[in-house]
Formats: structure tokens, C-alpha cells, sequence
């Protein structure tokens, strides 16, 4: 039996320790990224000089604004800001776009940053994020009375992918993996469904987020990584289908 694994966002992991397990890896994004210039400069400049916190809910906004800053010959040198990420590969991006730590929640999620946000004093928030974003951190931002400027950095659209439709069988050794709530809505589209109410496939998730969105749409996640991080979900995923149980499940 051949596991089929199919990553559905933009990357795949640079190595794969295959664990003896006999697999084939696809990827197949459902997404597309574009970049797309902020439009309120004189709103960002005002909040660099009053110490704010810079959130990123991606590592696609920490390129997205290091690309916007550079365009403009905007340097950071100087200002007093605290970096909080969503992720270790988004933190990974601060490190390597701004030279700065960032913060990450201990639930990496917006409910995770909202915590965060409650057990520290109120500061201006420049909150980085697509074009398109989930409202649960701007909406409790407004309700709790922060001061904030909320900068989309990149658009996502979503792709039906012709090739997914042609190679996806709803078999119970393929593996979706989803990387976000759109590669979700991009595998549906492209395999020309609304929902997972009969979808046999084993469905994957990088964290609570993209969980949300699986369940949303009657999906049961078969594992959900422990931190948003495509190298661990994949070790973890590897060493679940290594599992006798597993194994078992798929032959009876």
C-alpha cells in the first residue's frame, strides 16, 4: 500500500524522512500569493515613532512588509518595536527580514495573540496581514479598545487546481495536507465539492485555525500538527502512518 501525500500550499518540506513508509509526495497548491502595496504610509510612519507592536499573522506579511519597506527606503534601525508572530516559521522570517526576536503565544493563533494582548499594557498594534483576514483579532482589537492600523501586505487567491482534479481519487491512503483556511476552499474548488461529507481521505492540518475551517466545512481532521511548522507537521504525520494501527486500518 502507497500512501499518497499531497501538499496543498505553496511549500513542501525541504526533506522528507520517508520512515521505511512506502509514500509518493504531490504538490498540488490550491493558493497563489501576490504582494500588493500598502496604502496608508503616512498612518504606518505615524505609529513606527510611538513604540508599537508589529503582529504578523504569516511569513507571507513579514515579506510582503520588509518588501514595501525596502521599496520605500523605509528602515526599522532605531524604532522602539516589539515583533509578535503567529508561528515558528513566521518568527523565523523576523529574525532573518529584521534581525529582531518576535514574540510567539503559547496557542499559535489569533485567540492565542488576543491572550497575550490581555496580560500586557495597551500599545499602538500595526497588524500585518492579507488582503483578506479572519476578523477575530481586528474585532476584539475595536471591542477592546486598542489603537491599531491594520496593513495588508499580500493578496491570496484561490486556484482550482486541474492536476489535483485529475489525480485526487477520495481513497483512504491519500493524505491532504492544508497549510491554511484558503488551501481548504482551494482543494474544494478543485475537486469540485462544497464540503468533506464524503471525502475518505485522511485530512491534515497545520494548526486550530486551519482546523476550524476543515470542521467548518464537515471535515474530520485526522491529525493536527502540535506547532504551525511544516517540518514538524510532517514528522509527526510520518511517524502516525507509521503506526501498526494505522497499517491495520488501511488492510482490513
Amino acid at each position: 500500500m502507497t500512501w499518497e501525500i499531497y501538499y496543498t500550499g505553496l511549500h513542501v518540506p525541504e526533506y522528507i524522512d520517508n520512515c521505511g513508509l512506502d509514500m509518493r509526495i504531490h504538490h498540488i497548491a490550491t493558493i497563489e500569493i501576490a504582494f500588493i502595496p500598502p496604502q496608508n504610509l503616512d498612518q504606518v510612519n505615524a505609529y513606527l515613532h510611538k513604540k508599537p507592536i508589529i503582529i504578523f499573522l504569516s511569513k507571507n506579511g513579514v515579506y510582503g512588509f520588509h518588501s514595501w519597506l525596502n521599496d520605500l527606503g523605509i528602515s526599522l534601525n532605531g524604532y522602539s518595536i516589539v515583533f509578535m508572530a503567529v508561528g515558528d516559521e513566521t518568527s523565523k522570517a523576523i529574525g532573518k527580514k529584521f534581525n529582531q526576536p518576535a514574540q510567539i503565544p503559547e496557542i499559535q493563533n489569533a485567540l492565542g495573540l488576543i491572550q497575550t494582548l490581555q496580560a500586557i499594557p495597551k500599545k499602538p498594534v500595526i497588524l500585518i496581514t492579507a488582503e483578506e483576514t479572519r476578523p477575530e483579532l481586528p474585532n476584539w482589537l475595536n471591542e477592546a479598545g486598542w489603537t491599531y492600523c491594520h496593513l495588508p501586505v499580500y493578496s491570496t487567491t484561490i486556484i482550482r487546481n486541474l492536476q489535483l482534479n485529475e489525480m485526487f481519487k477520495n481513497t483512504q491512503n491519500e493524505i491532504i495536507v492544508f497549510t491554511s483556511p484558503s488551501t481548504v476552499l482551494g482543494f474544494l474548488i478543485s475537486i469540485d465539492t462544497n464540503d468533506f461529507k464524503l471525502i475518505n481521505s485522511r485530512l491534515v492540518s497545520i494548526g486550530p485555525t486551519t482546523t476550524m475551517s476543515i470542521e467548518e466545512h464537515f471535515g474530520t481532521v485526522f491529525l493536527e500538527s502540535s506547532r504551525p511548522k511544516l517540518s514538524i507537521l510532517t514528522g509527526e504525520l510520518l511517524a502516525e502512518l507509521s503506526s501498526s494501527s494505522i497499517q491495520q486500518g488501511i488492510t482490513d
